[in-house]
């Protein structure tokens, strides 16, 4: 995602797959993605104004996810900071 939106930054992500393999196999069950993806994802949404659809897939099964949001209900993000400092 970090290098798609530094090296490409005409062309916003709509969209990323993760999937994880253990001993030369896929995982039986999708993999989320870790805290600084989650966060790299959320603050592309912020900045694009549109959700990233996260496809979590598994050898078992898929998981689509339509908004980092529903990864972290309670993100950080620029209303946590306040501009106003002493």
């Amino acid at each position: 995602m970090s290098n798609a939106v530094t090296n490409h930054p005409s062309n916003k992500p709509v969209a990323i797959a993760i999937a994880a393999m253990t001993g030369g196999k896929f995982t039986d069950d999708p993999v989320p993605p870790c805290g600084n993806c989650r966060q790299v994802i959320a603050e592309e949404e912020l900045k694009s104004k549109k959700p990233v659809r996260i496809i979590l897939s598994g050898e078992k099964r898929i998981w689509i996810i339509e908004s980092s949001s529903h990864l972290l209900p309670m993100q950080f993000n620029k209303k946590n900071l306040k501009p106003d400092l002493p």
